[in-house]
């Protein structure tokens, strides 16, 4: 569950721990955080500050994956060997958020062929 807003977190949490409890459920306090504005708020992989959007880490390793196709080097995820399906679907993937990069990067592999 994810929640926004302006009202203060810690006034929201027990509410939402009252409904949840109620529909015989219970919060994992291991998987409860509290985002404060200013910091990066990861949900589910994404980065939703102002909005949703792969973390720059991973935009850097399909950057670099492409950059590596480009020149005929054996691309790495991870310190491990990509297939070019993997490539595509990290492309397909970073397509979801940011579509003009993901078709800039998908042209200049193209054009390489």
């Amino acid at each position: 569950l994810t929640f926004s807003g302006n009202d203060r977190p810690a006034s929201v949490l027990p509410f939402v721990e009252k409904v949840i409890k109620q529909l015989g459920y219970e919060l994992d306090p291991k998987k409860t955080n509290i985002f404060r504005r200013g910091r990066r708020q990861m949900v589910t992989g994404l980065v939703v500050n102002d909005k949703p959007n792969l973390p720059r880490r991973i935009r850097k390793q399909i950057r670099a994956a492409v950059h590596h196709k480009l020149h005929g080097k054996q691309i790495h995820w991870n310190g491990k060997p990509m297939n070019d399906q993997s490539l595509m679907g990290h492309l397909n993937c970073l397509k979801m958020v940011q579509p003009e990069e993901a078709d800039r990067h998908k042209m200049i592999l193209q054009n390489k062929e």
